[in-house]
């Protein structure tokens, strides 16, 4: 693997963990607000 490839993963994979976090945190606000 070259070191664009890593790095372009690398970014993939934090992008992925900060959305599924983000949907996580609305989901717990939504269920305390309804």
């Amino acid at each position: 693997m070259t070191k664009d490839t890593k790095n372009f993963l690398y970014k993939a994979l934090v992008t992925v963990q900060i959305t599924a976090l983000v949907m996580a945190t609305a989901l717990v606000v939504l269920s305390f607000i309804l």
